[in-house]
């Protein structure tokens, strides 16, 4: 199990009826999704690792004819077509890492171990909370990299 059952004691109300490691894109969660609601019609949220599973996901609500926020969807990252399935109800928050941040990082972790140095014993790194509240208001400088 992906999730800790200790962990989601504390929300009686979510039942887990499916977890699946799947490759990051839209075809193969539209396929797994697919299945997932053949099988649990009355399904009241997904989480999706990423945002392109999502967009997968969302469009299998759509071509299953559930109306926007039907079917609650949070997924980690964001991206344009993602922000457009929130921007219509489809997908109700990302959790929004900092890539650019990520790169940096990793970049000093791999100068330290060519250089045979310790790195750092653990590296934390923020994630936000994006609905469509607050869709308008991302600090994009970590997020993407500028053009």
């Amino acid at each position: 199990m992906l999730f800790r059952s200790d962990y989601l004691s504390r929300f009686p109300g979510i039942h887990i009826v499916r977890e699946e490691y799947l490759p990051v894109n839209a075809p193969d969660a539209l396929k797994v999704m697919e299945g997932i609601l053949v099988a649990h019609k009355n399904l009241s949220g997904v989480y999706a690792w990423y945002v392109d599973n999502a967009i997968g996901a969302v469009q299998a609500l759509k071509n299953a004819g559930y109306k926007p926020g039907q079917v609650k969807v949070v997924c980690k990252d964001i991206n344009p077509q993602g922000e457009s399935l929130m921007r219509e109800a489809y997908i109700q928050a990302f959790l929004v890492g900092e890539p650019i941040s990520m790169g940096e990082k990793s970049a000093e972790i791999l100068n330290a171990a060519r250089k045979g140095t310790a790195g750092p014993k653990s590296v934390v790194l923020r994630n936000r909370l994006v609905t469509s509240k607050t869709l308008d208001e991302i600090d994009r400088s970590k997020v993407e990299p500028k053009r």
